[in-house]
């Protein structure tokens, strides 16, 4: 026991240590609690069954420009989920500019006592951008005739952990420790980027033999700009049918529904509000979630595999 709780503290201060410094800022999704090995590694190894995730989002509809994401997710448990690999793909373009990400993921769980475990994950790949100054803004408009950007490389790597019994779990992650550059459409240039890190938790509420209730947070954190804050409050009912509400900070209401058929499918869909000033001018966000698990066991899901 003496151990485990060595390992734990050494990742939770492997985490906390990179706090200063620099990663990639990432694409936000409103289903994120469908995949959370995309904003977490650790949760890789608590798969029930290997689990295939694509998920596309269309953002801040009828402005020229805005960001469109497509995540494409792979996780596979072995040994019996003490371990689990991954893979994410991830198209994300921001008007002129576009990345590529593909990374693989590893996770261990370690089992703590009967009900709980800790799960420890990290991640390596890559990120590939490309900025096309000419689509860009300039106050001046020789600025347009810089060089573009191609293919530009950058290694990623990110680490995390969660804690979790059948009914909660709190995760922390680090999705990048490298510095990376990003595109700034507000004063047209490739400017260096920002540290990041990712503090989810979620619970289970079983109300009765049919429906739960699962309410969750994501925290986004990066240095020197505001804290993203998600809650979200979804009910699944009879595990085929769920619906729910979410709110991100001073952003945007979301409202979300999804269903699963042909025992293996999850399909699903999102409408993000714009609560700011932003939002007169376009028509919300849309995002949909295509998910298929190889094998369903029988029974109740605990609160990392009820989605």
């Amino acid at each position: 026991m003496k151990k485990i709780y060595i390992q734990i503290c050494l990742s939770i201060g492997i985490v906390l240590f990179t706090l200063n410094g620099y990663a990639q800022i990432e694409p936000k999704f409103t289903h994120y609690f469908f995949n959370l090995q995309n904003i977490n590694p650790a949760a890789t190894s608590t798969l029930e069954t290997t689990t295939l995730t694509g998920i596309i989002r269309s953002q801040w509809q009828g402005i020229e420009g805005a960001p469109e994401s497509q995540l494409l997710s792979l996780g596979f448990p072995l040994n019996n989920n003490k371990m689990g690999i991954g893979i994410n793909i991830v198209n994300d373009i921001i008007g002129p500019s576009s990345y590529r990400s593909f990374e693989g993921n590893y996770s261990y769980s370690i089992r703590l006592s009967e009900n709980s475990s800790l799960a420890l994950g990290i991640n390596l790949g890559a990120t590939l951008l490309d900025v096309d100054f000419t689509k860009g803004n300039f106050e001046n408009p020789g600025d347009a005739a810089r060089s573009n950007v191609n293919n530009r490389t950058y290694f990623k790597s990110g680490a995390g952990l969660i804690y979790h019994t059948e009914n909660w779990y709190l995760g922390l992650a680090v999705p990048n420790f490298f510095k990376q550059d990003f595109y700034d459409e507000e004063i047209g240039n490739v400017i260096a980027d920002k540290f990041q890190y990712n503090l989810h938790s979620s619970y289970l509420l079983y109300i009765n033999s049919r429906l739960d209730f699962v309410p969750s947070v994501l925290a986004t954190i990066v240095n020197g700009n505001p804290i993203t804050l998600n809650t979200n409050a979804n009910f699944m009912y009879n595990n085929k049918f769920n619906f729910g509400v979410g709110y991100r900070y001073n952003e945007a209401l979301n409202a979300s529904i999804g269903f699963n058929f042909l025992s293996h499918f999850h399909v699903g869909y999102s409408y993000d509000l714009s609560l700011e000033d932003f939002g007169r001018y376009n028509d919300g966000s849309h995002e949909i979630i295509l998910k298929y698990k190889f094998d369903i066991k029988p029974g109740r899901p605990d609160v990392l595999n009820i989605f």
